[in-house]
């Protein structure tokens, strides 16, 4: 164990130094500089949103993107940061309970973070809030390289845009539970609006599903290696003059 009064120097892969306390890593071990080399999720941006997080700052900094704090769910998932993960997930809540996040991204970090649970909070608060828990078609593609693929047909889930012969025109304003009617209708075969709690249930399903549909490809595919790697024996041709 460090002693209380050495200091850590971390060093992103921008080349940008930060002086730690070593009382808040005191569990590391090793050399008291640490040099990072991924500029993706070890960059001074988020080395920062970190150095927030860890020292106990209560609510997220405003200035800090919606990306940076994608990277930051990949940073403390590489480097096994449990306590500071779930500061992230509070932080999230709090900042999109009073408006300073929009749910969108509310909804993309809780996914980078593998937090199923919080997620649905959220989608549960959008609905009290009678605001749609995500308003495009697609993730951008810097966002979704942080986000587990299962996550991305739930986070996509949308009401299509209302079509008639001569007019298209985007679908007036209604109450977010009606997102997700239809499809809660085909498998609870539901005669009334959603409640919220069947909502966010829903939002489950689609994950859970999709995470199901991967186990699954990982066992063909890894069925399909042990197959190919058999060596069958020839089959036995009779011959025509026996």
């Amino acid at each position: 164990m460090r002693a209380p009064e050495e200091t850590f120097t971390l060093i992103s892969s921008d080349l940008r130094r930060f002086k730690v306390p070593a009382a808040l890593l005191w569990t590391a071990r090793g050399p008291l500089l640490v040099q990072f080399t991924d500029p993706l999720i070890e960059n001074s941006d988020v080395l920062r949103a970190f150095l927030d997080l860890l020292m106990g700052t209560p609510e997220l900094d405003a200035t800090f993107s919606t990306e940076t704090l994608l990277r930051l769910a990949r940073f403390l998932e590489k480097w096994d940061c449990p306590d500071v993960m779930i500061k992230l997930g509070a932080g999230v809540e709090r900042a999109f309970a009073s408006s300073a996040m929009t749910p969108e991204s509310a909804c993309a970090i809780a996914a980078a973070l593998g937090d199923l649970s919080l997620c649905e909070d959220i989608v549960k608060l959008a609905g009290k809030m009678r605001i749609l828990p995500w308003r495009s078609g697609y993730l951008p593609a810097s966002w979704e390289r942080f986000i587990d693929p299962a996550y991305h047909d739930a986070l996509l889930w949308r009401r299509d845009e209302y079509r008639t012969s001569t007019v298209h025109r985007p679908p007036p304003p209604y109450d977010v539970r009606m997102l997700a009617f239809q499809d809660l209708g085909r498998s609870l075969r539901l005669r009334r609006q959603p409640t919220l709690q069947e909502l966010a249930q829903c939002f489950r399903y689609r994950v859970e599903r999709a995470l199901a549909r991967q186990t699954s490809a990982r066992r063909l595919l890894h069925w399909l290696q042990d197959t190919a790697a058999i060596e069958l024996d020839e089959p036995e041709v009779p011959r025509l003059d026996a």
